[in-house]
């Protein structure tokens, strides 16, 4: 009885050896699988403007530090501006391999429009006002093949309903929201704390300059959202959070201290008034 119990564990012993043998190989092969996939690729997008000039080096910087580094880096600059950047500015985007592009004045959404136009790759925009981390372009990429049909925001708000069912102004939304990470028709993406679009998530009027003035220009955002959510393209969160980190000197001469805050709320009932609600 003894010796067959103990060629009992002697067999077991010999199975346990076998299993763990296999499952160790068949994790090495899914490692070398992973490995052999091939680098996403992606364009980083932003504009500037004059007054934002000086501190350019140090956005520049956290975008080429990227773990996952972009395919290219596009700054897109109104043709007034593009003359004014200094050649000191020039040669340090040069030497980051930045490409600089002069395109016309669509206000902050030339941080993207004019990249999409040129590209069919997905593309991260960003903004000229933050340094980011350097896991940045890698927390985006991975949530993007988790959800290829959604858009990718580190930072999100929750678009909010007046007990009528009427979307609440904005003011009232529910800011930097985390409690969930969608995809949602209720995510709004604030884009500049980076985001990532494709062009097939747009309804065609995205292009449509004409249109993007009379009803929201100054309010990029909100037209994304809208032309996104009229193609039925939703938000996804990346999990986690992901904390602003502003270059000192910069929001003196924001957008938000400009006069957005009240744009906002105008903006947001012209589209509303033009396209219905959201959800």
């Amino acid at each position: 009885m003894r010796r067959l119990i103990l060629a009992r564990l002697k067999k077991i012993l010999i199975q346990t050896k076998i299993n763990q043998r296999s499952r160790s190989l068949r994790k090495s092969s899914k490692t070398r699988q992973l490995v052999a996939i091939k680098k996403p690729e992606f364009i980083i997008s932003f504009t500037s403007v004059p007054n934002r000039f000086k501190t350019l080096a140090l956005v520049i910087e956290s975008l080429t530090r990227q773990e996952l580094p972009a395919n290219e880096i596009h700054l897109n600059l109104a043709h007034q501006d593009f003359s004014d950047l200094p050649s000191s500015i020039r040669a340090t985007l040069e030497q980051s391999a930045v490409k600089v592009f002069s395109v016309d004045d669509w206000g902050p959404a030339k941080k993207l429009i004019p990249t999409l136009q040129r590209s069919d790759l997905p593309v991260i925009c960003v903004d000229d006002d933050l340094v980011y981390e350097p896991t940045l372009t890698k927390h985006l990429l991975i949530q993007a093949q988790l959800f290829p049909g959604n858009v990718i925001a580190s930072r999100t708000h929750k678009i909010t309903k007046n007990r009528d069912g009427q979307i609440a102004a904005y003011s009232d939304w529910r800011k930097q929201y985390s409690k969930t990470n969608g995809p949602s028709p209720d995510l709004f993406a604030t884009s500049g704390a980076g985001t990532l679009f494709k062009r097939v998530f747009f309804h065609k009027d995205i292009f449509d300059f004409a249109l993007y003035k009379e009803l929201a220009f100054y309010c990029d955002d909100l037209w994304w959202y809208f032309q996104t959510i009229r193609n039925g393209v939703e938000v996804r969160r990346v999990p986690g959070a992901w904390p602003l980190d502003f270059i000192p000197g910069t929001q003196e001469q924001g957008l938000w201290r400009t006069g957005n805050k009240e744009r906002n709320e105008l903006i947001l009932q012209n589209l509303l008034k033009k396209y219905g609600k959201p959800f």
